[in-house]
């Protein structure tokens, strides 16, 4: 298998363990860790988590400090500012603005590295969008002006498609070095945000140990590794197909809300993740049909 397809696997499967993030959120909620304390525990372990990296790979961080430190932070900062868009707004206007990603990450790709919009990539951006109409339907535009966490969701999107642009122009940069990063200032930037967002009181902190136990694997077993496969996958590949690809995480969100939170999944929640699961696949697989041509 190419490295190309490896990457958009990879990728896909970020943005699928990221639609899944919601189900261990509502657990803290169900707690007593409310909206944005829940995200500080699943941001904050990671960064102590990734402390020792630092001592392993010390040299490295050291040649590239500055490039690790500024890709860390536009990483960091859209997948902060998304999570907490899906708190202060409704999930589905936090899902639509910040999925304009593809269409922010083929700019940006045509723009920044001159590379040409084929067929495929407006196929599957068309699809994505027809997808997104199909699951949501009328409820897209409900409410009548932008809150605040609709402008981070927007914002989130654009930050995101310039973080897989930034990765797609560092590609020399080692995917362990990104991975710490990230944590490291996930948790820097926290700091902030809890000032800003966090409703008062804050937990006790017997709480939030009592939930280490179940938090721990969760945070490895979702957060880290969706983190770990984005940043070694999307330098590989283009910021538009990534885009596309991490719609996967609608999919995702669809059908575990339908089984554990009781919500609506029918005919027309199928049609739309079909949709949504061609829109990240018509490309890649076209790309390697033509290769297989090319070589017959």
């Amino acid at each position: 298998m190419r490295i190309e397809s490896k990457a958009s696997i990879a990728v896909a499967i970020s943005g699928f363990l990221w639609g899944l993030f919601w189900i261990p959120l509502r657990a803290l909620e169900h707690a007593g860790l409310h909206g944005i304390w829940g995200l500080a525990l699943f941001y904050g372990l990671p960064a102590l988590m990734v402390l020792p990296l630092f001592a392993l790979r010390r040299r490295q961080f050291r040649a590239s400090s500055l490039r690790l430190s500024l890709i860390g932070v536009i990483f960091a900062v859209p997948l902060l500012l998304y999570s907490i868009a899906v708190l202060e707004t409704a999930v589905i206007r936090a899902i639509l603005l910040f999925y304009l990603t593809p269409v922010w990450s083929t700019l940006l790709e045509r723009l920044v590295l001159g590379e040409r919009v084929t067929a495929m990539r407006i196929a599957g951006i068309g699809l994505a969008f027809t997808g997104i109409l199909i699951m949501f339907g009328a409820n897209l535009v409900a409410g009548e002006s932008l809150g605040p966490g609709d402008w981070m969701a927007l914002a989130a999107g654009f930050g995101w498609s310039v973080s897989t642009l930034a990765l797609r122009l560092n590609q020399d940069l080692a995917a362990p070095d990104l991975f710490a990063q990230n944590f490291i200032w996930s948790g820097l930037v926290l700091v902030p945000l809890l000032w800003f967002f966090a409703e008062p009181p804050a937990p006790p902190l017997n709480l939030a140990l009592a939930q280490l136990w179940w938090s721990v694997p969760v945070t490895i077993g979702i957060v880290m590794t969706a983190v770990f496969t984005s940043v070694w996958g999307a330098p590989k590949i283009s910021p538009g197909l990534t885009g596309l690809l991490y719609m996967t995480e609608i999919s995702a969100g669809a059908i575990t809300a339908a089984i554990w939170a009781n919500e609506p999944f029918g005919l027309r929640e199928l049609a739309g993740i079909v949709s949504i699961t061609l829109a990240g696949a018509i490309e890649p697989v076209w790309t390697a049909h033509r290769r297989r041509t090319s070589q017959a």
